[in-house]
């Protein structure tokens, strides 16, 4: 998938917490910095203003194309 794609798609919070029915936006797109890590960094935008930086290799995709941090 194009690093472009991400940009715009809904993030849910893990599973089982407080914010997994809270959704974030995804604002911009680089490589993850961990190493040896070969996901994208998704720059996400919560409703509340905080800003996360969250890999890709720790989303789940969903049926309707947004990403769930993974359990």
């Amino acid at each position: 998938m194009s690093d472009t794609n991400y940009i715009g798609r809904m993030v849910f919070g893990r599973r089982g917490t407080d914010f997994e029915n809270v959704a974030g936006v995804v604002t911009n797109v680089s490589g993850c910095r961990l190493a040896g890590c070969r996901g994208l960094r998704l720059h996400v935008k919560w409703p509340d203003g905080h800003r996360t930086y969250v890999c890709t290799k720790g989303c789940d995709e969903q049926e309707d194309g947004s990403l769930r941090i993974g359990d």
